[in-house]
């Protein structure tokens, strides 16, 4: 088994492969397409396609595909949640804290915040003003999937692409599943279950790994205020990308709809609400410890 570790877009990568070793070639191209990849749309780094708009007037600007798709899944998943989830939210990120500098010592108790009105249509954005967006989430399954693409276009068919906790496994050589653990929310080193990944995306999400003061990264857009109803939930679907997007549904949509997401979303899942009970799709094929 080869394993491949490296830091990238604020957390840790790792690409396990199923054979010895992996040529150099193959690690340099996950290497600077994944740089490449972080340099245009990362929201911390000042030059890319997220903070281009961050001056804009409003009007009608061109972007590139990539930013066009990851915003149309973003208004999917407004849509979805009632608008409870927002990308532009990163606007308020900036306000509370959560800024390039990470600047948590100012983040305030309270704050009044009213997002951005802004719409995508092909490669058009139409926004009413300044702007900034937080693809991150969705950009780390998107780029998830396409770690897997990367291997695969170099005949390397069984491997595991993990980045920040969200992964995607296709099989093992002997045709297994890959078995992987879901952390517990809040407690590292405690496993809430197993499941076996077969040409699957996996993505979690919690409200302990980005949080400070009384905030934390999962800020619902219509009210400004942090989640509270649950400490965390899994998704898993077809692709990283799509089952990134049911954890951000999982976290902001009203619990009634959660049946009707999965179903759009082709995802099955688990949540661990805030007084620690679960609440699991009839389809979770997953062991669980609890």
């Amino acid at each position: 088994m080869f394993n491949l570790s490296f830091e990238s877009m604020g957390t840790h990568w790792q690409v396990s492969v199923d054979v010895e070793q992996l040529p150099q070639n193959v690690i340099t191209d996950i290497f600077e397409q994944t740089n490449q990849f972080d340099q245009q749309y990362s929201r911390f780094i000042s030059t890319s396609e997220a903070n281009k708009f961050r001056h804009a007037q409003q009007g009608e600007y061109e972007i590139s595909e990539t930013l066009a798709m990851m915003l149309q899944a973003g208004q999917r998943i407004s849509i979805l949640s009632d608008g409870a989830f927002d990308v532009s939210v990163a606007t308020l990120f900036e306000e509370i804290g959560y800024d390039q500098d990470y600047n948590f010592g100012k983040a305030p108790k309270t704050i009044e915040w009213k997002p951005p009105k802004w719409s995508v249509h092909k490669t058009i954005l139409i926004t009413d003003g300044p702007i900034v967006f937080d693809v991150g989430g969705i950009g780390k399954g998107y780029w998830i999937d396409q770690i897997s693409n990367i291997l695969k276009k170099h005949k390397f068919m069984n491997h595991l692409v993990e980045g920040g906790g969200d992964m995607f496994g296709t099989q093992k050589r002997d045709g297994s599943p890959w078995q992987v653990a879901i952390e517990y929310p809040g407690k590292p080193d405690t496993a809430i279950g197993i499941v076996g990944l077969q040409n699957q995306g996996l993505a979690v999400s919690d409200i302990f790994k980005r949080a400070w003061k009384n905030w934390h990264h999962l800020v619902n857009a219509s009210t400004g205020k942090p989640v509270s109803s649950m400490l965390g939930n899994a998704a898993i679907s077809s692709s990283t990308f799509l089952a990134d997007q049911m954890t951000s549904c999982l976290s902001f949509a009203p619990a009634e709809n959660y049946a009707e997401i999965a179903s759009e979303l082709k995802a099955e899942y688990l949540i661990v609400n805030a007084d620690a009970t679960l609440q699991v799709s009839d389809d979770w094929k997953g062991e669980l410890f609890y």
